[in-house]
């Protein structure tokens, strides 16, 4: 298997002024398709690479809907300039965080050092520049 598709790094994505439950609920749905999407797009990937062992978007980059979408309300309660700072905001950016933080712990995951998200940047962005994302 190639090298490279083990790295198995995480995605999560964030929404601001998402203060809906019903949008948040059909966000997630649209997220649900997203997925499979991606399922059969990373499997056709894998065998046109010759790596069997990629089936699913999981295979190469964790992503669950459950625990990698996160919704946060207006960062301001009123108009700002003078509006104070949501507190629910907050809750959310502190929930984030410490979700991100604790996560390797639970899934035994060794962390990264900062040299080495330096080099993968370096990596990330050659292979950016010559459009060759294998």
């Amino acid at each position: 298997a190639n090298n490279n598709t083990k790295l198995k790094p995480g995605c999560y994505f964030v929404h601001q002024n998402v203060s809906d439950v019903a949008a948040s609920r059909e966000m997630f749905f649209s997220y649900k398709r997203l997925k499979n999407t991606l399922d059969t797009i990373s499997a056709a990937a894998g065998e046109h690479e010759g790596d069997r062992e990629i089936k699913s978007f999981n295979d190469v980059i964790e992503f669950d809907v459950n625990q990698h979408i996160w919704y946060f309300p207006n960062l301001w309660k009123g108009e700002p300039p003078m509006a104070p700072i949501s507190s629910r905001y907050s809750e959310k950016a502190f929930g984030l965080k410490k979700h991100i933080v604790k996560y390797p712990s639970e899934k035994n995951i060794s962390c990264l050092k900062l040299s080495d998200i330096k080099d993968r940047m370096s990596t990330l962005w050659q292979a950016i520049l010559s459009e060759n994302f294998v």
